[in-house]
């Protein structure tokens, strides 16, 4: 089987005041609806990828409506010893599948695992992440890509650690997608119109010598929680007796393919993606 780990992107206006893009005044609320027009139009264009002085080579495989699939390679060199006891390196280029769904309603980045290439998804969703960041700029438009993770994941590490909770941060990137924000009980979508914030931290913490209480009925906490999951940010939790804290992006939420699809010609595959997501 191969594996696809999932992240969600947002779309954010750089600015709350109007811009001057291609020689046309547009509002922040113009720009939010023209997003994903805007990032059709740059994951169509050449990107440029880097990473740790690495050559790094990638290509558009195909795209379909609002899907796109790349295909990114790391230049990697391997020794080897040969028959006649000699030793030669040979150039490599082990690549990973990347398929984004450019829809205002989804907006998913599916990236497969491969170590000979990457180390983590984590590294490509960070080289996409400041690929377009680049790219967008003249649009208009920042962005921010964050871990799905399973909601389950963080009530686990609660119960698990009952009595032991010293502090739990969560890191929310600003809303654009109002199917993920509305379980949100802080209208963050506001705070980011009023003050062009694209981040928020809100941070619970109990005073020395006591711990916190953190229950799934609480309708705030709860609420952050689904958003984080969602792909909205990541959720720091602090356990007394622990130096590190726990944060939720180590597990990212997956999907399985079977490896006879992979090798299938590119539009199989992505109508099979098509169907998993």
């Amino acid at each position: 089987m191969s594996t696809f780990e999932l992240y969600r992107y947002q779309l954010l206006p750089a600015s709350q005041q109007q811009q001057d893009l291609f020689q046309t005044m547009l509002s922040a609320d113009q720009i939010r609806e023209r997003k994903n027009e805007f990032l059709d139009a740059v994951l169509g264009e050449h990107l440029h990828f880097r990473h740790r002085g690495l050559e790094i080579k990638h290509k558009v495989e195909l795209h379909d409506g609002p899907w796109f699939m790349f295909k990114i390679g790391a230049h990697k060199s391997i020794d080897r010893d040969t028959a006649d006891f000699r030793r030669e390196r040979i150039e490599s280029w082990p690549n990973i599948t990347v398929i984004v769904h450019n829809d205002s309603d989804t907006q998913i980045i599916a990236i497969s695992k491969n170590i000979k290439a990457f180390s983590s998804t984590k590294i490509v969703a960070k080289l996409f992440e400041h690929a377009l960041t680049s790219a967008l700029r003249s649009y208009g438009l920042t962005v921010q890509i964050r871990e799905q993770f399973e909601k389950h994941n963080f009530w686990s590490i609660i119960d698990n650690y009952s009595g032991k909770i010293a502090r739990v941060k969560f890191e929310m990137v600003a809303p654009n997608m109002a199917n993920i924000s509305r379980t949100l009980k802080i209208d963050f979508k506001q705070l980011n119109r009023d003050s062009n914030c694209q981040k928020v931290n809100l941070e619970l913490e109990a005073l020395p010598g006591a711990t916190l209480e953190i229950k799934p009925d609480n309708e705030l906490v709860d609420g952050c929680v689904e958003y984080a999951s969602l792909g909205g940010g990541d959720i720091a939790i602090k356990i007394r007796g622990i130096k590190k804290e726990i944060r939720t992006s180590t597990t990212v939420k997956s999907v399985e393919v079977d490896e006879i699809f992979i090798k299938c010609p590119d539009d199989k595959l992505l109508s099979i993606i098509k169907q998993i997501l």
